[in-house]
């Protein structure tokens, strides 16, 4: 969001007149960290992996179209 030129940093700055620092997003920094880390140890990735595809799975439209029956059970 720090863009140089269309960032909303920049765009604020255009609209008060003035400078605002850049706060870096220690969330998103602990991210990439975590996930760099992980990246090399094989299991976890395939824990991922598997946890992606169960996501994919289980979203609405891919359950709807291969379940047959009219309601889903408990």
């Amino acid at each position: 969001m720090s863009g140089r030129r269309g960032g909303v940093q920049r765009l604020l700055q255009d609209e008060l007149g003035r400078e605002i620092p850049y706060v870096h997003c220690f969330n998103h920094q602990l991210h990439l960290v975590v996930v760099h880390a992980m990246s090399g140890e094989r299991a976890i990735e395939d824990l991922f992996n598997i946890c992606n595809v169960l996501y994919t799975f289980t979203r609405k439209p891919t359950v709807a179209s291969h379940y047959q029956g009219n309601t889903l059970k408990r």
